[in-house]
């Protein structure tokens, strides 16, 4: 317990606002648009990282770097082409525009939570203790919303929570220890590769 200890208290507490407010966004993107547009359309964070961490972080912007998070962006948006939803599907009160608002919303956030990572992990910070802080303190933000639309789960269904909750887990440790090894734009461009992985299992699983 006594590892748990940080003096860092307001910027965890920052991260995990940011955080549990990019998962209720993501979520509500799913909700109403294709997990590959709604993933492709977070793929703005990286130019909220990229630049976020040049200014907040003073990291060094070199030519490589942002050749590889314009490549991923151009990609991504050819691949999934989100610019058409401005121009289908709008009733004339803003309701396709707004839609869109969901993902680059999570994005700004999972954006400005990368980067106060960043900055824990430079302040002295354990990858372990940022992933603990993160999903242990999460729960009582996110149980707010929740209530609003909250049913219990059955049978199976708790499986593949605790399955979600497992990669989740993995998921924020893995980033929190390649934020102690590496500036995070030059991590960046991989994470274009969840793009890949989310339209191929959307595919296979949803059609």
């Amino acid at each position: 317990l006594r590892s748990l200890k940080s003096p860092h208290i307001a910027l965890h507490t920052v991260r995990v606002i940011l955080g549990a407010a990019g998962i209720v966004l993501l979520y509500l993107a799913f909700a109403v648009m294709p997990t590959a547009k709604a993933v492709a359309l977070g793929f703005m964070g990286p130019i909220f990282t990229v630049i976020g961490a040049a200014i907040y972080l003073k990291e060094r912007l070199g030519a490589l770097r942002l050749l590889g998070v314009a490549l991923g962006i151009v990609g991504a948006f050819l691949i999934t082409r989100p610019d058409l939803d401005f121009f289908k599907g709008d009733t004339g009160n803003g309701t396709a525009f707004w839609t869109l608002m969901l993902p680059l919303g999570s994005a700004a956030c999972f954006a400005l939570c990368k980067i106060l990572g960043r900055q824990l992990t430079n302040l002295g910070e354990s990858p372990a203790l940022l992933t603990i802080y993160l999903l242990v303190f999460m729960v009582p933000v996110c149980f707010v919303p929740a209530l609003f639309e909250w049913v219990m789960p059955e049978g199976n269904q708790w499986l593949w929570l605790v399955l979600l909750g497992g990669l989740a887990s993995l998921a924020h440790y893995s980033m929190a220890k390649s934020f102690a090894c590496a500036e995070i734009v030059f991590l960046t461009p991989f994470g274009f590769s969840r793009l890949l992985f989310s339209a191929a299992i959307a595919y296979v699983v949803f059609a």
